[in-house]
C-alpha cells in the first residue's frame, strides 16, 4: 500500500470513529449505550431499563456521566467533547472506555439488563434468604445451648462468670416485657403470641412484619432491640424496600 493510500485509509477510519458512538453503532439514545454496556444489539428499551441506566450512570465519578451523555446522547465527537470539558481527545476516549467497563464489571449492569425495580426486588429476595439462613444458624445454636452440655462447665459450688454462650442464652429466653419495648410494640407482639426474644428470632422477619398493627416504626424498634442482643439477622426497613413488600414474603 502506498503512503498516500495509507494516509487516506487512516483519515477515513478516524472520521468514522468521530461521527459514531464509541463502540457498537446501534441506533440512537439510549439503545446505543445500552448495546455497548450489554455487548449485544438492543433495539427495544423498557422504561424500567432507562431508569436502571440512569441509576448506573449516577454511580460514576465526577463528570463521567456528562461525558457519556455527550458521546452517546448528543453524539459529539471525541474532539468536541474534549474542547467542551477541557480534556484531551485521548483522555475522553479513556474515560468512556473506563466507564463502560466499570458498569459491566459491577452489579449496576443488572439494573440495566433486568430493569431497576425488578432487580431491586431480586436483591431484596436474596437479602431475605441470607437473613433466614442466619436465623436458622442462631436457632441451631440455641438448641445446643438448651441441652445439658453447658452444665458440665458450671460448678455447683461456685458462681463462675457467665460465658459468652451463656449470656446469649439468657438474652434469647428473656421475656419481651423485660426488653424495653414501647407499649404499642409490646401489645403487637403479645397479641401475636410472641413472648420471648427467641420467639422473635424463631418467627423470622417476614412473619414478624405480618403481625397485626405492625408498622414501619414498630418493626424497626423490634430490629433495634434484637440487634442490641447481638443478633444481626433482622435488618431495618430502609428506603430501598418498604414494610409491605416484607409482609408478602
Amino acid at each position: 500500500m502506498s503512503e498516500a493510500m495509507y494516509a487516506r485509509s487512516s483519515h477515513a477510519r478516524k472520521k468514522s470513529e468521530e461521527k459514531a458512538p464509541y463502540r457498537i453503532l446501534s441506533g440512537s439514545w439510549p439503545q446505543n449505550i445500552i448495546s455497548d454496556i450489554l455487548g449485544e444489539k438492543v433495539t427495544d428499551v423498557r422504561p424500567d431499563q432507562e431508569i436502571g441506566l440512569q441509576y448506573a450512570l449516577s454511580q460514576l465519578p465526577g463528570k463521567h456521566e456528562e461525558i457519556l451523555k455527550l458521546r452517546y446522547k448528543k453524539e459529539k465527537t471525541l474532539d468536541m467533547i474534549g474542547q467542551e470539558c477541557d480534556l484531551t481527545r485521548e483522555r475522553v476516549r479513556q474515560i468512556i472506555n473506563y466507564d463502560i467497563s466499570r458498569i459491566k464489571a459491577t452489579g449496576d449492569v443488572n439494573y440495566i439488563r433486568y430493569g431497576y425495580e425488578k432487580y431491586k426486588d431480586m436483591e431484596l429476595l436474596n437479602q431475605i434468604a441470607k437473613i433466614d439462613a442466619k436465623c436458622n444458624m442462631l436457632l441451631d445454636e440455641y438448641k445446643k445451648i438448651r441441652s445439658n452440655e453447658i452444665m458440665q462447665y458450671i460448678s455447683e459450688d461456685s458462681e463462675p462468670a457467665e460465658s459468652e454462650t451463656e449470656q446469649r442464652y439468657q438474652a434469647l429466653k428473656q421475656k419481651i416485657e423485660d426488653v424495653g419495648f414501647s407499649l404499642r410494640t409490646y401489645n403487637c407482639l403479645k397479641r401475636g403470641g410472641i413472648n420471648t426474644v427467641y420467639d422473635i428470632l424463631q418467627n423470622g422477619p417476614s412473619k414478624i412484619a405480618s403481625l397485626r398493627n405492625m408498622g414501619l416504626k414498630t418493626y424497626n424498634e423490634i430490629v433495634e432491640k434484637v440487634t442490641g442482643y447481638g443478633d444481626r439477622g433482622f435488618r431495618p426497613v430502609a428506603d430501598y424496600y418498604d414494610i409491605k413488600k416484607l409482609q408478602k414474603l
